[in-house]
């Protein structure tokens, strides 16, 4: 398990498909900072959080350049976007348990959204475009989240870089704490401007939660240690996960039998 922050072009449907209206079309196309949506006049990313193309899963685009990285399976997917009309950077949403998508499903939704009827009539170029849409990521829509207001972002702060026109980054070890501690941090502000604020809080609570599995090294030495002997002592000062190691143990040795 990896994570991943991938910063996305604006869209003012939220990410769930074409601007539903030929204005904010247009707006997002002429105000985005990303060569090809001017170019195509189309993102391929503006259906990562649709929910025409499948039930169970949100079915992305992450990958926008060949030198990109390739998401590995069950990986975390930190979602960010310059918001062209704040001149802001802003967390909009995540995927947990990303995989990437397998030739034959990404002909399967092809299908599905050659099928789907637009808002409104759009150019032959862009309308190819949109017909080959290129998906390479999907990821269960019960573990991930799109929010309905937007939070400002630092990414030297949250993530230790700027996101100029880098549109994928696989986070490191110190990367991966930062992004921890910056959701921790700002965890109650984010819920608190969004409506549905139990479910998002349970989500953003379980993203917390895989971050620290990632983040914590010591655990496999924890484990190990479980198997020689059943009985450790954890110490340390307040604040350093002791109780949210034992926890995130307990639980799994609950629910693996």
């Amino acid at each position: 398990m990896k994570v991943y922050v991938c910063k996305l072009a604006w869209s003012s449907s939220g990410w769930k498909g074409l601007p539903s209206n030929k204005n904010d079309y247009n707006n997002d196309v002429n105000r985005s900072q990303v060569k090809y949506v001017r170019n195509k006049r189309y993102a391929y990313e503006w259906w990562n959080f649709s929910e025409e193309l499948d039930d169970k899963y949100y079915i992305g685009s992450v990958r926008f350049a060949p030198n990109s990285p390739i998401v590995e399976d069950n990986s975390i997917v930190i979602f960010i976007s310059y918001d062209v009309y704040t001149n802001q950077m802003k967390f909009i949403g995540f995927y947990i348990d990303a995989k990437q998508l397998l030739p034959k499903e990404l002909e399967d939704y092809q299908k599905k959204l050659k099928g789907l009827k637009l808002p409104y009539e759009l150019s032959s170029e862009t309308q190819n475009a949109i017909n080959e849409s290129y998906f390479d990521t999907r990821a269960p829509k019960d573990k991930s989240l799109i929010l309905s207001e937007y939070y400002p972002v630092d990414t030297k702060v949250a993530f230790g870089r700027r996101f100029g026109n880098v549109f994928l980054q696989e986070l490191n070890e110190e990367q991966i704490y930062k992004a921890l501690s910056w959701i921790e941090n700002n965890k109650n502000n984010i819920i608190n401007n969004n409506n549905s604020v139990e479910k998002i809080n349970n989500k953003i609570e379980n993203l917390i939660r895989a971050l620290r599995i990632i983040s914590y090294k010591p655990m496999l030495n924890i484990l190990s240690a479980i198997n020689t002997k059943p009985f450790i002592i954890l110490s340390g000062i307040s604040g350093t996960g002791k109780t949210q190691i034992a926890r995130i143990i307990s639980t799994g040795l609950v629910e693996g039998g």
